[in-house]
């Protein structure tokens, strides 16, 4: 742990953005920012510095320097302009911060979280879309991957009672935990050759009816054309008391968008994305109710108190379904 009273942060990248995005109240003086090829730019109201101002800083300041890559490269420079300056990492830092948050997939207690998801101008607002405050530090889970595994422990039966689990498109943070659990016969699937246990195309599974407990398919419909016979093979493929678990990008501004021979600059601007197919608006529960599922609706502003939702840092208009066969 360090006591620090006073600090320069070096380096105005996107290591700096994030942490001082979640740190608004650091403990020290910031006494200024120093990144040479941005001087003059403003950076969370501090104009940036070039590096020359560090010849006269007080030794009695840190120099927090943001590139773990370049940190030794950078700590000679700084002691090149002035020896007596202490260099410290941002990982130096974090660890005099208060915990504010907690992953509920690998544990970590969250001091700060990175960025996820990219900036995207889109026509109608979406759940999750865009860049975005929402990844752990420790595992790199999204916002939208703690939201899937909170039901998962909480409203199904999947890590008690274990069973036969088909997971499309694989969380990496989700499969880990999945394949722990012994009780849990586990599989992956993708259509891309070579990236899980199975290359399957959803709308022609090479598996025999009712073969699994539980299909997990996070993300995943928005990419397919033909989304009944994606959805009559996933109810083929469960147990007459599965469950499918599905997430997907909504907007509650439209029902459900699908226009067809878009470009890919088209797709991007209706859907959020250039490789989707469609863009699930607030009509998604009699949807997917039409193909004959049973569906429940687990939304994090439904079923949390407001600080649990910032505690694991969730979107508060995420969603996860839970559907049987009616």
């Amino acid at each position: 742990m360090y006591t620090i009273k006073k600090a320069v942060f070096y380096g105005a990248g996107e290591e700096l953005d994030t942490f001082l995005a979640n740190s608004p109240t650091l403990g020290f003086e910031v006494a200024a920012v120093v990144d040479s090829r941005k001087a003059g730019q403003e950076f969370y109201g501090y104009s940036i510095e070039d590096k020359e101002i560090l010849e006269e800083i007080s030794p009695d300041t840190v120099v927090v320097i943001s590139s773990k890559k370049f940190f030794n490269e950078i700590r000679e420079s700084v002691h090149a302009l002035n020896p007596r300056l202490q260099c410290l990492t941002l990982d130096n830092i974090k660890e005099s911060l208060p915990v504010i948050g907690h992953c509920n997939i690998c544990g970590a207690q969250v001091r700060y979280w990175r960025y996820c998801g990219n900036h995207v101008s889109t026509k109608y607002r979406i759940a999750g879309n865009g860049r975005r405050i929402g990844c752990c530090p420790d595992c790199f889970s999204s916002d939208r991957n703690r939201w899937v595994y909170f039901v998962l422990k909480n409203y199904t039966r999947m890590f008690e009672d274990g069973g036969a689990v088909l997971h499309f498109a694989p969380e990496k943070q989700i499969e880990t935990q999945l394949r722990k659990n012994t009780r849990i016969d586990y599989f992956t699937a993708d259509i891309m050759e070579g990236v899980a246990d199975y290359t399957v195309d959803m709308t022609k599974m090479p598996f025999g009816d009712g073969r699994f407990d539980y299909i997990i398919a996070n993300h995943v419909l928005e990419h397919i054309p033909d989304e009944g016979k994606a959805a009559a093979e996933l109810k083929r493929c469960i147990k007459r008391k599965g469950k499918i678990i599905l997430s997907f990008p909504v907007s509650s501004d439209t029902a459900t968008v699908e226009i067809p021979d878009l470009s890919r600059e088209e797709r991007m601007y209706y859907y959020g994305q250039d490789d989707h197919v469609r863009l699930y608006g607030r009509d998604f529960k009699e949807r997917m109710e039409g193909y004959g599922l049973a569906v429940q609706v687990f939304r994090p502003h439904a079923i949390l108190a407001g600080e649990m939702v910032d505690r694991i840092k969730v979107l508060d208009d995420d969603m996860v379904l839970i559907c049987s066969i009616e």
